[in-house]
């Protein structure tokens, strides 16, 4: 049950991403987005769901990926 909940939490903001990525034509977010929609689907374990989860949900705000 927390994996399901987790998983949707993570698709949704993968949502979000992939439609700001789309407008405002930045390639980090999308590809963060489309990520962030499919690996709920291969993950097994909660606490790697939610360690990659909040690392990919992160990735647009890295420094170095910030202009992207």
């Amino acid at each position: 049950m927390n994996q399901l909940l987790c998983g949707f939490i993570f698709g949704i903001l993968g949502m979000a991403y992939v439609a700001y990525g789309k407008k405002q034509r930045r390639i980090v977010p999308l590809v963060a987005g489309f990520a962030l929609i499919a690996f709920p689907y291969f993950s097994d374990h909660l606490a790697v769901l939610i360690g990659l989860g909040l690392l990919l949900a992160s990735l647009p705000f890295w420094p170095p990926l910030r202009g992207l």
